[in-house]
């Protein structure tokens, strides 16, 4: 009981939580992670941590991003809770060595994540298992081997409800397909690419 009660943030819910523009809503993001973490609760933490890491990742500030995603694992390894937390964890992981460009660590944490996403169902996590399977496809020069992965995701994105988050997964997406049609040279990739970017205004 104290397992499931430990698990538990008032401040937001981990399923169904809100959408923040890091690039804009610096000052909400500041506020939120500080209430967060306010609540000296490791779970609340471990989501305060969970939104740092995003905004260092957009940042593009493979130093920060490290040291917080140190913090979120000595947060994680405290946790009496379900296996959804290490999800995020492998996920975030994932993002990690795919910024600073560890293929090695990358391609280990990528599958690890879409198995855990899998597992659970977390159909946004798997998705961006997948996406961070299919830049790891195409810096080994595997290009064709992604394309499965690519479709996985294109199921995922398209029975998502419509919202600024979802745009940027078809921008995603219309990149995707158009990347094939240089391979391929297949009409139909290319004329699906446009319907995806128009999806995304």
């Amino acid at each position: 009981v104290n397992g499931q009660t430990n698990c538990h943030c008032d401040l937001v819910d981990f399923e169904e939580q809100k959408y923040v523009n890091f690039e804009t809503d610096y000052l909400e993001l500041f506020q939120l992670t500080t209430n967060l973490k306010k609540t000296r609760k490791p779970v609340c933490i471990f989501k305060a941590l969970d939104l740092e890491f995003s905004y260092y990742l957009l940042q593009k500030n493979s130093k920060k991003a490290n040291i917080i995603l140190n913090e979120q694992e000595n947060i994680f390894n405290i946790l009496d809770c379900n296996s959804s937390f290490l999800n995020q964890l492998y996920v975030n992981k994932t993002k990690y060595y795919q910024l600073t460009n560890n293929l090695e660590k990358l391609s280990e944490f990528s599958f690890k994540a879409l198995s855990q996403s899998e597992q659970l169902k977390n159909k946004k996590l798997e998705l961006e298992s997948l996406k961070a399977i299919v830049y790891l496809f195409m810096r080994l020069d595997k290009d064709m081997e992604n394309w499965e992965y690519v479709k996985r995701a294109q199921k995922i994105i398209t029975n998502f409800k419509n919202d600024k988050e979802t745009a940027s997964q078809y921008i995603w997406l219309a990149y995707e397909y158009e990347s094939q049609y240089l391979e391929t040279g297949s009409k139909s990739l290319i004329d699906s690419s446009y319907i995806f970017a128009n999806t995304a205004k």
